[in-house]
């Protein structure tokens, strides 16, 4: 992820409908929690990057698991590219993980103790990070930049991507009926989470139930997420807020900590990345924590 610098945009989610979900029963701050019964719905994060889902929905999540839900959180792009062929941009991006010698690796311990945090599951699949993807037809990286990263296009040679990761997720989960798929909106234009995001949509498409969700911390910059919502591509948008216990974000920063690779560029520290974090899910939730998701419903049949 691109640094982000520590502001908080004004609310940016205005003349969209909304509705409200109370968080769980029996969780109220500074009570033990109540046993619940279990729920049949599982819930299925992608996660475009080893870190995303958590920092945009932990809260959610530990709630989730607190009730007796199912919940994994499957990251995309984890696969272990071979480290003698890298880019230069790709390169550096490891370096700034701090492990070179097996950064993927590193970064995927990270993943796998935030989820213990939260009580999700993890699952890594093999995917390549965009940075270390090459186009078949003359073996050429694809982004080589930040600017490449962050144009909000995904290149020619990644299209076919987009169907094979739906047909992925679709054949491992397709036979469970009570799935309920959560996959970013794809603010602030990072390709992998358009690429994501549009493979959430065939999954829609193909019946699947889903849910978007937004981009922290690239979501601070509201015109970002008033981007990701206008997009031509023939959706309305409807907002649901998640409202969330003190102990909850608490678990949450707790979570995203794990991330010591990434913690340096996105926040500087674990103290600014806390503030950060309830400063936008109070903005969200109206002094009230929230994290907020999206349903998106076609307006005319996809082309």
């Amino acid at each position: 992820m691109a640094s982000v610098p520590e502001t908080v945009a004004p609310m940016a989610a205005e003349g969209f409908p909304l509705t409200a979900v109370p968080a769980s029963a029996g969780q109220g701050a500074g009570r033990k929690p109540e046993a619940m019964p279990m729920s049949t719905v599982h819930h299925i994060y992608l996660s475009p990057h080893l870190d995303d889902a958590v920092l945009s929905c932990g809260a959610t999540i530990a709630q989730q698991v607190a009730g007796g839900e199912s919940v994994k959180v499957v990251t995309i792009f984890a696969g272990c590219p071979p480290l003698q062929s890298l880019s230069p941009y790709a390169a550096q991006m490891h370096r700034r993980w701090g492990d070179e010698s097996d950064p993927v690796g590193k970064r995927r311990r990270e993943d796998e103790a935030a989820c213990r945090i939260l009580g999700a599951v993890p699952i890594h699949l093999d995917y390549l990070d965009a940075p270390c993807r090459t186009d078949p037809a003359d073996g050429g990286f694809l982004y080589t930049s930040d600017e490449y990263l962050f144009a909000g296009r995904i290149h020619s040679a990644d299209f076919g991507l987009v169907d094979d990761l739906a047909t992925d997720i679709a054949r491992r989960w397709g036979n469970d009926h009570e799935v309920l798929f959560y996959a970013p909106l794809g603010v602030g234009g990072h390709v992998d989470h358009q690429i994501v995001r549009e493979a959430a949509f065939k999954l829609q498409r193909r019946g699947f139930s889903l849910r978007f969700y937004e981009d922290f911390p690239y979501v601070e910059d509201g015109h970002a997420l008033v981007g990701a919502l206008a997009r031509p591509d023939g959706y309305a948008w409807m907002a649901e807020l998640r409202w969330a216990q003190e102990q909850h974000v608490a678990v949450k920063c707790e979570a995203i900590a794990c991330y010591r690779s990434q913690m340096p560029n996105l926040f500087g520290d674990t103290e600014a990345m806390a503030r950060r974090v309830r400063a936008y899910m109070t903005l969200v939730g109206g002094e009230r924590y929230a994290e907020r998701f999206w349903t998106g419903k076609p307006c005319s049949s996809p082309k």
